[in-house]
């Protein structure tokens, strides 16, 4: 919106937006010259309020009906009206019941849905760490049965992945022992976005009595590049507000959040991102979540940069919401940091 409202126009627009998010109804004249203190009529604050319709800042649902905020309206609320959110006892009380869950599960992105989601009461979402900065901490290869070994790889960010390769009959266990060490010492500490390929393809030049078990792990590393992680908690409170009573749109919106690609893109940037990130119904470019709104934060895991969100109606109370999502990020990369 590039027209300036004056300082009238920014109190009731701030007033429609703080009861609508309070109430989730249409909001009047009255109402506001009632409850919000204003030295107006309700005539005045009625020409107001379709000034502001005009602006795109205010639609009227029903001719009958008060006026619900537009996108734009809750943009500009977000940027320029609303208070920033504080430092307050509630987010200590957030970071303490993330680090008492994270013990509690022996999982600590799990334990930050799980907060996220009972404390905000809307949708909680986490990211894992991009694969692509993550390092390889080790990789082992352990014996398991005739002509078959397990590969074990572990990463700084905390994961642990298995699985069965097959290998030449006639490698015993010290062979096997043999190729680990040659491969933690090449490849502990390099990053699975192509730098720890890249040494995989100069070793099956060199070892090609060893290329089809180095294919093997070579398989796997694409495969752990390639899969995005995302942990999701509290669907059902989300489906139980009102702009999601129609089944086909609970539906829609349930096989959006079954396509991680797709939710990780909305979460944001995987790379440091210097303060909480707001949006607001159209801009996540969905039509699933045209209803909703997402606020997310950057975490550091290891070496990589992994997002927390909760995605609600655009009617949240979006300076809650921020002060507990910033103080998920900010828990988990204290934790992490101190592993």
């Amino acid at each position: 919106m590039n027209r300036e409202l004056k300082e009238r126009q920014k109190a009731i627009l701030r007033a429609v937006v703080e009861e609508y998010i309070l109430t989730g109804e249409p909001v009047g004249s009255r109402v506001l010259a009632r409850k919000y203190g204003f030295d107006l009529s309700p005539a005045t604050i009625r020409n107001e309020m379709a000034d502001l319709e005009e602006a795109g800042l205010l639609h009227q649902p029903h001719t009958s009906a008060g006026r619900v905020p537009s996108d734009a309206a809750f943009r500009y609320y977000v940027d320029r009206l609303m208070e920033p959110p504080r430092q307050d006892p509630m987010q200590e009380a957030v970071a303490r019941r993330v680090r008492e869950k994270a013990q509690e599960m022996g999982d600590l992105l799990r334990s930050a849905v799980r907060v996220l989601s009972e404390t905000s009461r809307f949708l909680a979402l986490v990211s894992q760490p991009v694969p692509d900065m993550t390092r390889i901490q080790a990789l082992r290869l352990v014996p398991v049965a005739q002509g078959k070994a397990a590969l074990l790889l572990t990463t700084d960010d905390g994961r642990v992945e298995s699985s069965l390769v097959e290998v030449d009959e006639g490698m015993g266990e010290a062979w096997l022992e043999e190729i680990s060490t040659l491969l933690h010492e090449r490849l502990a500490g390099s990053r699975l976005g192509g730098e720890a390929q890249e040494i995989l393809r100069y070793l099956m030049s060199q070892f090609t009595q060893y290329s089809s078990l180095l294919q093997a792990i070579l398989a796997l590393l694409e495969r752990e590049r390639r899969e995005v992680r995302v942990h999701m908690g509290g669907a059902t409170y989300i489906l139980r507000l009102p702009e999601f009573r129609s089944a086909d749109r609970a539906a829609e919106l349930l096989e959006t959040l079954e396509e991680p690609e797709k939710v990780a893109e909305i979460l944001g940037p995987t790379a440091p991102y210097p303060m909480v990130r707001i949006l607001i119904g159209g801009e996540m470019g969905l039509p699933p979540l045209w209803e909703c709104s997402l606020v997310s934060a950057t975490y550091r895991l290891g070496s990589g940069w992994g997002q927390v969100g909760v995605l609600g109606p655009k009617r949240m109370d979006y300076r809650r919401i921020m002060a507990i999502v910033d103080g998920v990020a900010s828990t988990l990369t204290e934790l992490a940091q101190n592993a």
